[in-house]
């Protein structure tokens, strides 16, 4: 393991409690039941026009567009809300310690371990979306830090509720999950 990789592990945050994470113009709200966490937009805290959002704007925040992974990986398992249970998110099969990139460029509103997702980290793309990138082997942000388009987070694993290497990847809109396969597209 180099230098730069033992650092950012010891930087990685402890595993989060209930906390709320507020973050430029949306408010996530962690809740869940089951050992299962989600995140909620609460509500609508600050304006577009606040210094806030100024902020965000220089910094490069944007809605996820971008394949979340270095490679292409295999989906395993898509989006469904049905009777026999929901998955809010992809699935999508790599191998482990594959690097996960942020979709979007936005800021790190929630990252540690969970009972389902392992560890995972939440991304902020501001106008009420934001990402959540689950079953991590190992996690490269903190909270509050603001990440580019692209940019490496994280390194795929098998971490949480899961059987095999894998990403699991959600995009939120208003709190709701939606289609990650109508913001990005899989490579070829």
């Amino acid at each position: 393991m180099t230098r730069d990789r033992a650092r950012v592990r010891g930087a990685r945050q402890p595993a989060r409690d209930d906390r709320n994470s507020v973050f430029g113009d949306s408010e996530y709200v962690r809740v869940g039941s089951g050992g299962r966490a989600q995140w909620r937009l609460a509500s609508s805290c600050h304006s577009g026009g606040t210094r806030r959002g100024n902020a965000r704007a220089r910094l490069g925040a944007s809605r996820p567009s971008i394949w979340p992974l270095s490679e292409r990986g295999f989906v395993t398992q898509e989006l469904y809300d049905g009777g026999t249970g929901d998955h809010p998110g992809l699935d999508i099969a790599v191998p482990s310690d594959s690097y996960i990139r942020a979709a979007g460029g936005g800021t790190v509103v929630d990252v540690g371990e969970d009972v389902v997702y392992g560890r995972f980290v939440v991304i902020d793309h501001g106008e009420a979306t934001a990402s959540l990138y689950g079953h991590a082997s190992t996690t490269f942000v903190r909270l509050g830090q603001s990440v580019r388009e692209r940019q490496v987070i994280a390194l795929s694993g098998s971490t949480g509720r899961s059987t095999a290497p894998h990403l699991h990847f959600e995009v939120l809109v208003n709190g709701e999950p939606a289609d990650p396969l109508t913001f990005v597209e899989q490579p070829g």
